[in-house]
């Protein structure tokens, strides 16, 4: 063979195509075949590589999510317009900067309790409640994983959960921000306004011809009918797949008892703690309280509100420190404790309530469970069918022959738009699961390619295939003539209004009273009802609202109304702040803030350990991947979407 080959070397038609190569190393630069790939990372964080197969996978899945959103799959331009491709760049620089801190802080899990959340973990459990190896194996096989990249996966997230759940613990706000907050969400305003409608104004004349061509011309993405495709679907769900499942009184049984903590509540109770120093201090204030002081007494002496000593109602394996969890239950109600030393101090406790705990018998639980395990037998079946039908599709047969061959129903929608409207512009009235995600994935693809399943929210799978694809087209303007007419009809009068309320509120600006305003054209002033920020009440639109917060007392504005049909003119009449809060719902507040304020810091310290890391970014396959740099070259263009 190697013979042949030196022969063939040898020829003419060999020498050309060896020319021929040189020549394209000689335009493309030799750098581009051996180098340009040669870093298949998009970026590098510390010791830490980006892969760009994960760059891609993120981007891709971002664009399906945002294309849910809008009706319709993005282009990669729309998405780097979005900024999607920086969003998920920087995503993944972040979970890289954590990794590095979290190998600094020699943080991780080991496979062994890896191994134990995997047992836990409700999505892989057959319908007994126990782990299922098969239904593990079936559903990583469903999202294109393997064992070892799913444990990888989990032990990453979990080490950078650890530093992100850390940085949230630490959350702390002072008491001027959140009453900045409180002021912001409950200052009310109330406004004096009336409304201009078309009599306020010149009528609008009739349209020329050449008028109404020019909206049409402008508008014409109001009058086109959408593209629409033809679409052919099989659907496996688990409500229906539950219909055919037989659930025995053994496994209602069996069940019950492997999950009885779930049909029961422990004793919970109300516990009130107030720490101290030492012991010494915390046997003082008992004394006190054997003398006749109160608990709250004692509270007031130490600067504490009832909010501070209130641990709430909780169970015995809820409270951190042992100790103290076996003093408060073993107190009677309204009972206070004597001294109590704890792991980190000493402590008085109080009990306000006790709810006892709670057994619900197996007869009263029987229906609830017998229904779960149905839908969990359910996804069973759901899962083997996934397989036949794959199997089936991998043999060459298609969707209408394999619901034949297994017993499910085909369905055919004719035309639909990616809202699920069809050509009359109603929506239409086949029922489809999953429907934003299965028409987000109708146009994603092209007619006559295999779709892969989409997952419904219970777990379910629908097969699609597009069967035909009708372009987006434009009404003729003769067939809709009226319609135009009547829109820039309303167009008109929309920005007569509008020009006509400015003038308004320039007079109010310069002196005039809302009253003079309103009576020089014969309306009447009305006075709104206090109207908090983003809300609408009786006439005012959410605009005007808007508007409202921005001016100062005695500030004019216009606006329209919800319907556009008129236009607001009005002034602020008054400014009322809330009162200062009290302590528990400063406390909501606080909480409701949190999570923000937490998103915030996990900011700043993932980008301060980005600097400290260093980060380095390969430009130029992030380019060739979001489709920035138009090459034709085809290596360039391996790996792009």
């Amino acid at each position: 063979m190697l013979e042949a080959l030196r022969k063939g070397a040898g020829t003419w038609i060999a020498k050309l195509f060896i020319g021929l190569l040189v020549m394209s190393f000689a335009v493309w630069g030799i750098a581009d075949i051996f180098g340009g790939y040669g870093r298949r990372s998009v970026a590098t964080v510390g010791d830490t590589d980006i892969p760009y197969e994960n760059f891609q996978s993120a981007l891709r899945g971002r664009m399906q999510q945002l294309g849910t959103q809008i009706g319709r799959p993005l282009t990669l331009e729309e998405a780097r317009a979005f900024g999607l491709d920086q969003h998920v760049l920087l995503t993944l620089i972040r979970e890289a900067a954590l990794e590095n801190q979290g190998s600094a802080m020699k943080l991780g899990i080991s496979k062994d309790a890896i191994a134990e959340r995997i047992l836990r973990e409700p999505a892989f459990k057959d319908a007994t409640g126990r782990f299922s190896k098969a239904v593990f194996e079936q559903l990583l096989q469903i999202n294109g994983l393997s064992e070892r990249a799913y444990v990888a996966r989990q032990q990453k997230t979990y080490v950078r959960q650890q530093l992100v759940d850390t940085l949230s613990r630490s959350v702390g706000l002072p008491r001027v921000f959140l009453r900045a907050a409180d002021i912001y969400r409950n200052e009310t305003r109330q406004l004096k306004y009336f409304a201009l409608s078309a009599a306020q104004i010149d009528p609008v004349s009739e349209p020329t011809g050449e008028a109404l061509q020019k909206y049409y011309d402008t508008h014409q993405s109001e009058y086109s009918i959408p593209e629409l495709r033809k679409i052919g679907l099989m659907a496996v769900l688990p409500k229906d797949a539950a219909k055919t499942v037989s659930i025995s009184d053994e496994d209602i049984t069996t069940h019950y008892e492997a999950r009885k903590s779930e049909f029961s509540s422990p004793e919970k109770r109300q516990v009130r703690q107030i720490a101290f120093a030492d012991e010494a201090e915390a046997q003082a204030a008992y004394d006190k309280i054997a003398a006749g002081s109160s608990f709250d007494d004692i509270a007031v002496e130490k600067g504490l509100s009832e909010t501070d000593t209130q641990l709430g109602l909780i169970a015995k394996d809820a409270l951190a420190d042992a100790t103290v969890a076996e003093a408060a239950f073993s107190l009677a109600k309204g009972e206070v404790s004597k001294p109590v030393k704890g792991t980190l101090s000493t402590v008085l406790l109080l009990i306000l309530d006790i709810e006892p705990a709670k057994v619900t018998p197996l007869e009263e639980a029987k229906s609830k469970i017998r229904e779960t395990l149905a839908v969990e037998k359910a996804t069973e079946v759901v899962l083997d069918l996934h397989n036949k039908v794959e199997d089936e599709r991998a043999g060459g047969a298609t969707l209408p022959e394999i619901a034949k061959i297994l017993d499910l129903d085909y369905v055919t929608v004719d035309a639909v738009d990616r809202g699920g409207k069809g050509p009359d512009g109603q929506a239409i009235q086949t029922v489809i699961p999953a429907r934003d995600q299965v028409l987000a994935e109708t146009f994603r693809s092209e007619q006559g390619l295999e779709i892969d399943p989409v997952e419904t929210p219970d777990r379910g799978l629908v097969w699609l295939e597009v069967l035909d694809v009708i372009p987006q087209k434009v009404r003729p303007f003769a067939e809709i003539r009226d319609k135009v007419a009547s829109d820039w009809r309303a167009a008109e009068e929309r920005a007569g209004l509008a020009k006509k309320a400015q003038e308004l509120v320039e007079q109010g600006r310069q002196g005039q009273s809302i009253g003079d305003l309103a009576a020089g054209l014969g309306l009447e002033v009305k006075q709104s009802a206090p109207v908090k920020r983003g809300a609408s009440v009786e006439d005012l639109s959410r605009a005007a609202v808007a508007q409202a917060f921005a001016l100062s007392k005695g500030g004019y504005g216009s606006a329209p109304t919800e319907d556009r049909k008129q236009r607001l003119v009005f002034q602020v009449d008054s400014i009322q702040q809330p009162e200062p809060l009290g302590a528990e719902p400063t406390e909501a507040l606080r909480k409701s803030f949190e999570p923000q304020v937490a998103e915030d810091l996990l900011t700043q310290y993932v980008t301060g350990l980005s600097e400290e890391f260093g980060v380095t970014r390969n430009q130029r396959l992030i380019e060739e991947l979001t489709g920035v740099t138009d090459t034709t070259n085809p290596v360039q263009r391996r790996g792009m979407f």
